[in-house]
């Protein structure tokens, strides 16, 4: 059986939240109706609209205890979906201040590349397998074992390469508890195939083969998060808008069920194919 996706669960149980209390609403006005009806009829039919006033309400009751389960399925799920993305990437989809702070540092600017003859790490095209990657250079870091069910990729910079390893830093220093002062960078010790190095070079659009093209699966960078997750190209860049992808994100519709769309720098997608 498949997993199911919880945000399809959630758009599923929002849509039906909207559906019983249209229903509420319209039970509601009838009753209004009906009890003016009482009023203004005759005494022969009182009997009779007494028992419809009593089964509306009875209606009501029923309709208000499904709208209050489905509310209160919306804010478990809801909370699933934030606390499975905070475990992906310590903050994962909820940008925090900090994070933004951070990711507003970058220079999201890429040089050109002089030629038509695009080069390693130029847009969409990758570094060779026997690549090494410099100290400084900024890379899509995996923090999490390959077969983990809920892989973690963070930004992180090369800080040594040490006989087939990199020492990673990742881009997020820690802070106090306390104070809240920086404290340190978490560091890690990675294999070759655990980093995937970010492009260096942007391209002129129409040269075939520097960017992804559409609905292929990237990594990208969830803006203004420190973290890659799994993502669909919408749109690559054009020649009005070279630096920017469209993505849509995995998990990451509007609870109505329609699709939403993040704008992602050119320097901060990869090929996830690791």
């Amino acid at each position: 059986m498949s997993k199911a996706n919880p945000a399809a669960t959630l758009a599923a149980v929002t849509q039906l939240l909207a559906a019983t209390r249209t229903q509420l609403a319209d039970e509601i006005k009838k009753v209004h109706l009906t009890y003016k009806k009482l009023r203004e009829d005759s005494a022969s039919t009182s009997d009779y609209m007494c028992k419809k006033l009593i089964a509306l309400y009875r209606l009501i009751l029923e309709l208000s205890a499904t709208e209050a389960d489905l509310l209160s399925a919306v804010s478990v799920i809801a909370g699933n979906i934030l606390s499975n993305r905070s475990a992906m990437g310590g903050g994962a989809m909820l940008p925090s201040s900090r994070q933004s702070s951070v990711i507003n540092s970058l220079d999201t600017m890429l040089p050109v590349w002089p030629d038509m003859r695009p080069g390693p790490l130029c847009g969409a095209i990758p570094a060779p397998p026997n690549w090494k990657v410099t100290p400084g250079h900024l890379v899509a870091a995996l923090v999490s074992g390959h077969h983990e069910p809920e892989q973690r990729w963070i930004l992180g910079s090369v800080v040594v390469y040490d006989g087939g390893t990199y020492n990673v830093e990742d881009i997020m220093e820690e802070r106090d508890a306390v104070s809240q002062k920086p404290a340190k960078k978490e560091r890690y010790t990675l294999d070759h195939s655990d980093i995937v190095p970010l492009p260096r070079w942007a391209c002129i659009p129409h040269i075939q083969g520097t960017f992804y093209p559409p609905k292929m699966q990237v990594l990208a960078l969830y803006p203004q998060t420190t973290c890659f997750y799994p993502a669909i190209v919408h749109q690559p860049p054009t020649a009005e808008n070279p630096n920017v992808y469209k993505m849509h994100f995995f998990d990451d519709d509007y609870p109505d069920g329609r699709v939403r769309y993040q704008d992602v720098a050119v320097r901060f997608v990869v090929s996830n194919g690791v």
